[in-house]
């Protein structure tokens, strides 16, 4: 791989992420003034012409800030201006963003207030702090800053495990693809964090042993693909607000089984698609959900 000209004391800095919705990673890098895209494997997918970007050790943001199931490449550029592109070279409506000095620094993208919307946030030289709201959906974050979290440690699946049995508590951070069973026993806790994706891969399950516990916070995502992959909880599962469970378009999955029968499990603005809830609880309480595809056992 290579950009165009740049300094060996300034290298491009990269961004990884699903931006095509193929389970596999993309590269990307700014360059001047162009914006590269490979696959995981070093093929140039896509190069695209940004008139008047100039980057030097600046990283891309790979997320969603349309709300049109997308992911959107936005980069920050030394002259001043922040620039976003669809995958296919399609500029955003309303960007290039402008201010009044030069980028430094990658802009960073989050849901700062809580609001079910991501926010784009940028420092220039002056020392100005840019935020500006999106409508872009903060479950659909591939890489949020430079270096990509806040333990700086560049990592896209930080926290993955891809099979096994658990043998101490786990929070994953980020996107985790599990490529073989994964079992939570007794005494455990598995903890999914905010904006977190779980892909289920090939038959892959995630089993949750009586006396294990799966906390499954806001905005976490849990994506099947095939009708073997499930989740089946024997022990105790937390659902806070907005969780969604689902499968790619045109696929189903084999969804959610609730089998500890002493279990009151409460689901709130839950969304549930192209899968299925098999309970078994005392009590399953579900206020202002979306379920799609979904049939409820």
């Amino acid at each position: 791989m290579c950009t165009d000209k740049e300094s060996p004391h300034q290298p491009p800095a990269i961004a990884v992420g699903d931006l095509d919705g193929d389970m596999e990673i993309e590269v990307v890098v700014g360059g001047n003034p162009y914006l590269y895209i490979w696959d995981y494997q070093g093929n140039e997918l896509q190069q695209i012409s940004v008139s008047g970007l100039k980057v030097y050790s600046i990283a891309p943001v790979l997320a969603d800030i349309d709300d049109d199931n997308d992911i959107e490449i936005v980069i920050a550029s030394n002259n001043g201006k922040i620039y976003a592109y669809d995958y296919d070279g399609t500029e955003v409506p309303f960007f290039p963003l402008k201010t009044d000095d030069v980028f430094w620094t990658s802009p960073c993208i989050a849901d700062i207030d809580n609001d079910g919307k991501s926010e784009l946030l940028a420092g220039n030289y002056s020392g100005t702090m840019y935020v500006w709201e999106t409508e872009g959906d903060p479950s659909k974050i591939e890489w949020s800053c430079y270096r990509n979290n806040a333990h700086n440690t560049g990592v896209y699946n930080g926290s993955m495990t891809l099979s096994g049995t658990l043998t101490h508590d786990e929070y994953w951070i980020e996107s985790a693809f599990v490529v073989g069973d994964v079992i939570v026993p007794s005494g455990i806790t598995l903890t999914i964090d905010n904006s977190c994706r779980v892909y289920l891969t090939g038959n892959a399950t995630l089993s949750i042993e009586d006396g294990a516990t799966l906390i499954l916070k806001n905005w976490s995502r849990i994506q099947g693909i095939c009708s073997e992959n499930s989740i089946e909880v024997y022990g105790d599962i937390l659902i806070s607000n907005n969780v969604i469970f689902t499968a790619p378009d045109g696929e189903s999955w084999g969804g959610l089984y609730l089998l500890k029968t002493s279990a009151t499990i409460t689901m709130n603005n839950v969304t549930f698609e192209r899968g299925s809830i098999f309970c078994e609880s005392r009590f399953l309480v579900i206020n202002n959900s979306d379920f799609t595809n979904t049939g409820i056992v």
